[in-house]
């Protein structure tokens, strides 16, 4: 089996010591606000505003699959956020989850299944978009499809619970592969993740995702040189303009709609990440 490790004990001495700035931290919160009202409203919004499509279009689509990125892609969304594992052969595939059980029919962690094993899983949701089964895509054929487009992606390292050893090295790896480090963000909570991707390439943007569980996280983010800082839909004016002042880019999760978008646009929130990135058509 592929070692493990919990993230926490990985973290560097050099990172703990950023550890100590006091800043306050932000969460999402839930909104039930209604989305889009027509295809035009969206087009007008997404003119001179940038969104992330959150796992792509997974409100119309199986989350994270390459008919929901595909979809973003055909409703002129800049930017996709989606998730990588690692399975048992070292692989990256895009999944939310660390489960199979969760996203298809498989069984266990990816961590625990081949790669060959998770191309035979079908994804379990259906929706009336969906033509024929979908599969759970490797990060590599994402990146071989989305080179050739002007998308911008979000790509989150889930490492928390678990951690992938070298999962970081393998993403940049990829990234570089393609040509797309001028056209990626990679992301995680863990800031020893980043910290590694720093090293592995200079060029490739960073972003932390703020969970609430480290004192300082905004002064951290400066010196480890991230670039983005990811929030929640409630993020005080305050911290949106002390990220300003520390060279950070806000982007913030929401599960609202129009009426959260503008508001947090005009607070100066740089981009949005959200699943209700669609039009009616």
């Amino acid at each position: 089996m592929k070692k493990i490790t919990n993230s926490f004990s990985l973290i560097s001495s050099a990172v703990i010591l950023l550890l100590t700035f006091s800043c306050a931290s932000t969460k999402a919160n839930v909104n039930s606000d209604n989305p889009l009202e027509s295809k035009q409203d969206l087009m007008q919004l997404n003119k001179k505003n940038f969104f992330f499509a959150h796992k792509g279009i997974s409100s119309l689509y199986p989350e994270n699959t390459m008919s929901a990125f595909k979809e973003a892609a055909r409703l002129g969304c800049k930017g996709i956020e989606l998730d990588i594992h690692e399975t048992y052969d070292g692989v990256l595939v895009i999944s939310h989850d660390e489960s199979t059980d969760k996203k298809a029919y498989g069984f266990g962690d990816f961590k625990d299944c081949t790669f060959a094993e998770i191309q035979k899983m079908k994804i379990k949701k259906n929706t009336q978009n969906l033509t024929k089964p979908e599969h759970i895509p490797s990060l590599e054929e994402y990146c071989q499809w989305v080179k050739d487009t002007n998308i911008i992606t979000n790509i989150e390292i889930k490492s928390y619970e678990l951690y992938y050893t070298d999962i970081e090295k393998k993403a940049v790896k990829l990234i570089k592969k393609y040509g797309l480090e001028d056209r990626v963000v990679i992301s995680s909570g863990n800031p020893f993740s980043l910290w590694l991707i720093r090293n592995y390439s200079k060029k490739v943007k960073i972003g932390y995702i703020d969970k609430g569980n480290i004192v300082g996280a905004i002064p951290m983010c400066a010196q480890l040189g991230v670039n983005a800082y990811h929030t929640g839909e409630n993020v005080s004016q305050k911290t949106i303009d002390l990220c300003h002042e520390n060279g950070l880019e806000v982007n913030a999760f929401t599960y609202g709609g129009k009426e959260v978008w503008e508001r947090l646009f005009k607070m100066g929130v740089d981009t949005i990440t959200t699943d209700f990135y669609y039009s009616l058509d």
